[in-house]
């Protein structure tokens, strides 16, 4: 399905790249431009802060960006699991390609739900 919404620089990692510490505003480190429609960067957030941080699946509907957000869900989750999937089975990142099926099938069950 296509998507309309003009292009603009985003951040397309931003929930592993941005620091908190108490008392201090947050900083952005390692800003990894894309050019993408501007919803695709809380889409990517949104489905990482589910899969990899245990956010609440309600977070895919209370980031929602407008009309092309069930599109561009589906758009972030492929963005992620190839990359993800791959360093994953160097286990390189957060644990065994097993841990990541695991981790990131609920949410693949919670989008593909929303498409008819």
């Amino acid at each position: 399905m296509p998507v309309c919404s003009p292009p603009q620089v985003i951040h397309g990692d931003i929930l592993p790249n941005v620091m908190l510490t108490d008392g201090h505003g947050p900083v952005v480190i390692d800003w990894p431009p894309y050019y993408r429609p501007a919803g695709l960067a809380n889409a990517i957030a949104a489905t990482d802060a589910a899969t990899f941080r245990g956010a609440p699946l309600s977070l895919l509907d209370e980031w929602s960006s407008g009309e092309e957000w069930n599109q561009l869900l589906v758009r972030a989750l492929l963005y992620r699991l190839g990359p993800t999937g791959i360093f994953a089975i160097r286990n390189r990142l957060m644990g065994s390609l097993v841990t990541h099926v695991e981790r990131v099938t609920p949410i693949v069950d919670a989008i593909l739900s929303r498409h008819p």
